[in-house]
């Protein structure tokens, strides 16, 4: 349960947007969160939006020879209240699991995307690209500190 409503976010999130990341960067990366945002957006998991806030994609390699998009939600996670339900150690989980005959996996790349979250939070979750477009998640946030646990 969030505690906080999204006026008191607001509030200690007001002066905070952008990062301190900035363009420009490599061709190659360029191209790769265009790429990435514009696919996303196309499955209805990011929305084109106005907000004062604003995040900041990076670039990582990865080791399949990629690269892994980051979103620098820094200032976000710092005017986020941490969530007060601890995760389990593996261990427990694992055994927790021994007996069990059915299993289910969640699709931990695209997670984040497909939860729900409320209308008032999605401004905060605003990322700028380089080719200029101000992008929200239509759901939920990869990289937000308050992602449902069972995603981490």
């Amino acid at each position: 349960e969030d505690t906080l409503s999204a006026k008191t976010k607001k509030e200690r999130f007001d002066g905070q947007s952008g990062g301190s990341l900035k363009w420009p960067l490599p061709r190659d990366q360029v191209k790769a969160i265009d790429d990435f945002f514009e696919s996303r957006r196309q499955a209805g998991q990011m929305r084109e939006l106005k907000s004062p806030h604003s995040a900041r994609p990076f670039c990582v390699k990865n080791p399949q020879g990629g690269w892994r998009i980051v979103h620098a939600y820094y200032k976000l996670n710092d005017a986020t209240t941490p969530a007060q339900t601890p995760i389990r150690r593996k261990d427990v989980i694992i055994d927790s699991m021994a007996k069990s005959t059915i299993y289910s996996a969640l699709d931990l790349r695209d997670g984040y995307y497909q939860i729900l979250m409320r209308e008032s939070d999605i401004p905060l979750t605003a990322v700028s690209t380089p080719s200029g477009m101000l992008l929200g998640v239509a759901r939920n946030a990869t990289g937000t500190e308050e992602r449902p646990r069972h995603l981490q």
